[in-house]
């Protein structure tokens, strides 16, 4: 006989210029046809604001992203003990730095087994992009081209899809983090590889 209880569902996903949370419950039922387990639709539950992504230096600050970890769970009131599934994601400028792989460690240490993904293929991001983004709406108009740009720190990339599939991926390195300036003002405080290079070639 089938059963059935709610299940908690942990996603995170650090970026070139944000970091984020998200804890949502989903149905497992248990037993089915073929005596495989599903999952239903998955409910947000708790999902703060996207925070920027800690650094120092050139690289991510595994302490500081380790205390807002922390400081997102709090108010959830949820231990890692009470997780049922746990995906991580790392993308865009922040799956190049040296310290990427330590960084899903980091998460595996904390929450146990899990998805961890480094998305060192953009296309894989300009993929996961469009599913996320709009596949619903590439499926409920199946005769009608859809792109979807999705714009971060490090990259542009664009996914084009039609009926919920896609079909061709790209990936540009246009992004907020590659010219970075002093908030409120036009001094320039850092540029990543590509805008030196960009800078370079400008004789800027």
């Amino acid at each position: 006989m089938a059963s059935a209880r709610d299940v908690l569902l942990l996603g995170l996903d650090f970026g070139s210029t944000t970091s984020s949370l998200l804890l949502a419950s989903a149905r497992l039922e248990a037993g089915g046809a073929g005596g495989r387990s599903a999952l239903g639709t998955p409910v947000v539950r708790f999902q703060p604001d996207p925070v920027f992504t800690p650094y120092r230096a050139e690289v991510i600050d595994e302490l500081a992203l380790a205390e807002q970890i922390d400081a997102w769970l709090a108010p959830a009131g949820v231990g890692p003990e009470e997780l049922f599934a746990t995906g991580c994601l790392v993308t865009g400028l922040a799956a190049s730095r040296s310290n990427a792989a330590a960084i899903a460690a980091l998460v595996e240490r904390r929450f146990g087994e899990g998805v961890i993904a480094r998305a060192d293929d953009p296309c894989l991001e300009s993929w996961l992009a469009f599913l996320g983004s709009c596949e619903c709406l590439s499926r409920a108009e199946p005769a009608r081209a859809v792109l979807n740009l999705d714009i971060g720190g490090g990259t542009t990339n664009p996914a084009l899809g039609r009926g919920g599939a896609v079909l061709a991926t790209g990936s540009c390195f246009v992004g907020a983090r590659h010219f970075r300036f002093t908030p409120g003002s036009y001094r320039l405080a850092g540029l990543s590889a590509w805008g030196e290079r960009l800078a370079g070639a400008l004789e800027v």
